[in-house]
C-alpha cells in the first residue's frame, strides 16, 4: 500500500511511476526486516534515508530500471538477483549506503543517454559487472571495487580508486581514470 505522506498519512496512492519519488523513511516500517519487492520494471527516484527497522528490498519480475537518484542506507539488506539499470536523462545521483551492488550474480548498468548519475560514497560489486553504455558515471571522489567493468559507450570518470578483480574493457566509450586504477 502506498500513501502520499509518511506513516500512512496523506490519502492512498498508487505505485511510484518512473516520474515520481518513492521515499521510505522513519514511519514507513514499524518492525523490523520487512520487505519491499520492486515488481514493475520501471521506477523514478527511490530514497530510503531516514528508514528505521531494517528494510529489505527486493526486485521480482526482471531488470529494474531506475529513471532518477537511487539512496541505499547501510541499516537495509539488499536482495536483487536481478540486474540494475540507471537510465534517467537528467543528473540523478546514485548512493550506496555502504551496500555491495546489487545482489547476488547480477549487474548494474549505467544507461542514461543525455545523463549523468554521480556516485555519491563507495561503490563495490562483487558478482555482477558493470557496464556504462550510455550517458555519464561520474565517480565523485568515491572509490569503485568491481569485478569487471565495460566501457562501451558514454563515459565513466573514476574520480576516486578503481579496484578490478576481473577485466577492464574500453570500447566506445571513453574511461576517465582521475584516481587511480
Amino acid at each position: 500500500t502506498w500513501f502520499y505522506g509518511s506513516a500512512g498519512t496523506g490519502g492512498l496512492s498508487r505505485v511510484p511511476l518512473p516520474q515520481d519519488t518513492a521515499n521510505f523513511d522513519a514511519g514507513s516500517f514499524t518492525t523490523g526486516t520487512r520487505v519491499v519487492t520492486f515488481e514493475m520494471p520501471r521506477v523514478g527516484s527511490v530514497n530510503w534515508a531516514g528508514s528505521t527497522n531494517t528494510p529489505q528490498m527486493t526486485v521480482a519480475n526482471g531488470a529494474l530500471y531506475v529513471y532518477g537518484s537511487f539512496r541505499l542506507i547501510s541499516a537495509m539488506l539488499l536482495s536483487v538477483s536481478e540486474n540494475l539499470r540507471f537510465s534517467g536523462r537528467g543528473s540523478s545521483t546514485i548512493t550506496s549506503g555502504g551496500i555491495a551492488w546489487p545482489g547476488s550474480a547480477s549487474d548494474v548498468y549505467i544507461d542514461c543517454a543525455g545523463g549523468t548519475y554521480t556516485q555519491q560514497d563507495a561503490f563495490t560489486i562483487t558478482t555482477g559487472d558493470l557496464f556504462v553504455n550510455s550517458g555519464a558515471l561520474a565517480g565523485n571522489a568515491s572509490a569503485f571495487t568491481c569485478k569487471n567493468v565495460t566501457v562501451a559507450g558514454g563515459t565513466f570518470t573514476t574520480g576516486g580508486t578503481l579496484t578490478l578483480t576481473g577485466a577492464l574493457a574500453v570500447s566506445g566509450g571513453t574511461l576517465d581514470a582521475t584516481g587511480r586504477i
